[in-house]
């Protein structure tokens, strides 16, 4: 049951008077009832996603190959269904071919004793046992699920390894940026993705931006990896793309990022000098970026004070310092260009040149306005479909 059903779904409950039949059917009712109501206050009242534990790492043992270990823990499918891991699995990968492996979690019902009904030939099952379904998959479901971690495996037959760098980490590593915890029920949700590869500085930044999104605001961000603009861009609102040379689009990619931009999203272009190794804008990134704006029908004007990138949570009275001083940002409607390289800030800085603290402070407190404006552009969007 998907929150658009459970609000749809009659609220319908049985009234008792005396001299009721509690034959099956009644009694299903009444059950399913309370069932009913505990999946809506959790589809209601939280966000899906890992509750407590589920801690997933490589096993230590010798020779333990592609054998990872999943601790206890609990979790919320987008069903509102609650599953409960209770022992500690270990669990051998199968798959040797290069490519990403998702470690996935579903709730099963399974049938669990049986009983022979007086005057019925055949066993009925007693009970229905809540349990859970661990798989290693090639695609994520279509289903409900909840992701515990994801590997891309290299195909050279290494083993699996705790990543060196959780941020960052390399083939047959396990990954775990992709696991959304359980919360209270945000205000808005954002899924953020980059274009290209970036800078390492850039993705470390990202993922700090998102750990303060998630633990500071009533919004909530996701990370959903590297977007290939050769498909439709589907469960991003938030796209980030980082560069120090002149780049070039395909016509079909810039299709694909109208249609990105009609639908609310927001793309954000930064001149990143920790590409390039320098502290100068570049200007080769800068001026593509611009063309590609001419080309999706924008006009990219100066962000200035009263902006919704400048109020839309955090307040500033016009664009922060970036990395390298003053700093420009320019925007119309979903699209954004900055000189800042806020990128690296919210990692920090370049590992050359450290930044002040307040000058990290509040590029991160940028960030976490852009997503909150991305996670208001794409409500308004939402509504304007289902306006009469």
């Amino acid at each position: 049951m998907t929150l658009p059903e459970a609000i749809k779904r009659p609220q319908r409950r049985i009234i008792p008077y005396r001299g009721l039949i509690i034959d099956v059917p009644t009694w299903v009712d009444s059950h399913d009832y309370h069932r009913a109501q505990q999946q809506m206050h959790g589809l209601l009242m939280h966000s899906p996603g890992i509750v407590a534990g589920l801690e997933v790492r490589a096993a230590q043992a010798e020779a333990a190959g592609d054998s990872i270990v999943i601790h206890p823990g609990v979790a919320m499918d987008d069903s509102g269904h609650t599953i409960i891991v209770n022992e500690v699995l270990r669990f051998p990968l199968q798959t040797e071919e290069e490519g990403i492996v998702y470690l996935t979690l579903q709730y099963r019902e399974v049938p669990d004793e049986t009983v022979r009904p007086p005057g019925e030939d055949q066993s009925r099952p007693l009970y229905t046992l809540e349990a859970y379904r661990l798989e290693e998959r090639r695609r994520l479901p279509e289903e409900s699920y909840v992701e515990l971690a994801r590997i891309h495996v290299s195909g050279t037959g290494a083993a699996i390894a705790d990543p060196a760098n959780p941020r960052d980490p390399a083939l047959d590593e396990i990954d775990l940026r992709h696991r959304v915890i359980a919360g209270p029920r945000p205000l808005g949700q954002v899924g953020v993705g980059m274009i290209g590869p970036g800078s390492v500085y850039h993705v470390a930044g990202l993922m700090n931006l998102l750990q303060a999104v998630n633990t500071t605001t009533s919004y909530r961000a996701d990370f959903k990896g590297t977007i290939d603009l050769k498909q439709e861009v589907a469960d991003c609102q938030l796209l980030l793309m980082a560069g120090g040379v002149r780049f070039n689009v395909t016509v079909e990619s810039e299709a694909f990022l109208k249609n990105f931009l009609d639908r609310g999203g927001v793309l954000l272009g930064e001149a990143c000098g920790a590409i390039t190794n320098s502290t100068e804008e570049s200007v080769d990134f800068r001026d593509a970026f611009g063309e590609l704006a001419v080309r999706l029908g924008k006009d990219l004007a100066p962000v200035r004070q009263g902006h919704p990138l400048l109020t839309s949570l955090h307040i500033f009275g016009g664009a922060p310092d970036g990395i390298d001083g003053p700093a420009t940002i320019m925007a119309d409607g979903g699209l954004v260009y900055s000189s800042g390289d806020f990128g690296c800030l919210w990692n920090g800085g370049r590992p050359d040149q450290p930044a002040p603290r307040e000058t990290i402070r509040s590029a991160v407190e940028l960030g976490i306005n852009l997503c909150a404006y991305t996670a208001r552009a794409t409500q308004i969007h939402s509504l304007e479909q289902a306006d009469p």
